[in-house]
């Protein structure tokens, strides 16, 4: 017969302190990611109430975001076929909604 297996009780304290440590990093993951979401919904809402399509320098201005921020959102958004280049203007591409885009449903968290 085999023997149980047992931990040592330093063994259940290293595993007790590692299971800390994640919990920790999920946590700031979770956050980080609840950021970017409130970014992303910030641009979208800006893009959909807007009448034109907008520059990210525009967007930069109407949302109050950093411009980094503004252009991760852009470019994310465009991936995935929410918002798409109307046209060209003085070097920038203006972005607008894409017609799909307007069906999808906002999280209310």
């Amino acid at each position: 017969m085999s023997q149980p297996f047992t931990l040592t009780p330093e063994q259940i304290l290293e595993l007790d302190g590692i299971r800390k440590e994640r919990r920790v990093r999920i946590k700031d993951a979770f956050a980080a990611n609840r950021q970017r979401m409130t970014r992303i919904k910030k641009v979208r809402q800006t893009l959909a109430a807007s009448a034109e399509p907008m520059t990210v320098p525009e967007l930069v201005a109407a949302t109050g975001l950093a411009a980094p921020d503004v252009l991760w959102c852009v470019m994310a958004m465009k991936k995935y076929g929410v918002i798409g280049e109307r046209s060209g203007d003085d070097g920038y591409y203006r972005y607008g909604l894409e017609e799909a885009a307007a069906d999808v449903p906002e999280d209310d968290d």
